[in-house]
């Protein structure tokens, strides 16, 4: 009875939550559905798209088995490669300013060689590519800064654009 009582419990309070997750809708297993339903990292439960490696270490399935994702669409924009992030500026051409991008870019396999970073590169390109969106807004990407995640299958066409300043957070004006 208590094992019940405690259970109602937790799904009463996994409704009551304000933070900003990724939405249940948007993974691919029930399993996972059901993990972010009942919030389970907040009890010490693996979250969803993990699994134990051992006791001390956590992996994540890849994000084209973990979420939902729209089908494979051409995309152009342009795509702002740094450090901890990625944003991915649709239908831009010049630029991706800090702040305006609500997407997060990755690849369907290894970053192409010309994306190594390398102070001598810029860090914004212009893309044409064939990927997929996911199909419901969350929270993507590093800590959870994007609403949406871009899975680029195919690159058609790179080109450098304009560097532009480091305008992020803990930048100085220069």
């Amino acid at each position: 009875m208590r094992i019940a009582a405690l259970g109602l419990a937790v799904m009463a309070l996994a409704g009551c939550n304000e933070r900003r997750d990724t939405p249940p809708e948007a993974y691919a297993h029930l399993g996972d559905r059901l993990r972010a339903r009942l919030h389970a990292h907040d009890f010490g439960f693996l979250g969803p798209c993990a699994y134990r490696l051992s006791e001390s270490v956590i992996g994540h399935i890849p994000a084209q088995e973990c979420y939902r994702f729209a089908p494979p669409q051409r995309f152009s924009g342009v795509w702002v490669n740094e450090y901890e992030g990625s944003r991915f500026c649709s239908g831009a051409k010049v630029d991706c300013p800090y702040g305006t991008s609500q997407t997060w870019l990755e690849w369907n396999g290894p970053l192409p060689a010309i994306f190594e970073r390398d102070p001598e590169r810029p860090d914004a390109y212009g893309l044409e590519f064939i990927g997929r969106r996911t199909l419901v807004a969350g929270a993507y990407g590093h800590m959870g800064g994007s609403r949406h995640y871009v899975l680029v299958d195919r690159l058609i066409r790179v080109e450098p654009v304009a560097a532009e300043k480091k305008a992020g957070p803990g930048s100085r004006p220069g």
